[in-house]
C-alpha cells in the first residue's frame, strides 16, 4: 500500500479489514463525498491509462455507472 500512497500523492486510499468486494465498495461509497468514485480490486492489474480513461468517460454525462475490458 505505501508504494501507492507514494505514487498518486493526493489520492485517499481507504481500506476495509472485513471480507468481500461488496463491503469494501459500500465502505468506499461511505466514505467519499467525491463526484467521481472508481473501484479496483486488489487482485487487479490496470492498464496504465485506466484512471484517465474513467475520467473521460465519466465526463462525457452519457451514464452513471462504466466499466472496463477484462482479460483473464
Amino acid at each position: 500500500l505505501d508504494p501507492a500512497r507514494a505514487t498518486l500523492p493526493g489520492v485517499r486510499i481507504v481500506t476495509e479489514a472485513a471480507k468481500g468486494a461488496a463491503i469494501a465498495r459500500n465502505r468506499g461509497v461511505a466514505e467519499t463525498r467525491a463526484e467521481i468514485l472508481v473501484f479496483l480490486d486488489s487482485d487487479c492489474l490496470p492498464a496504465a491509462d485506466w484512471l484517465t480513461a474513467a475520467r473521460a468517460t465519466a465526463a462525457r454525462d452519457d451514464g452513471d455507472f462504466f466499466g472496463g475490458r477484462i482479460d483473464v
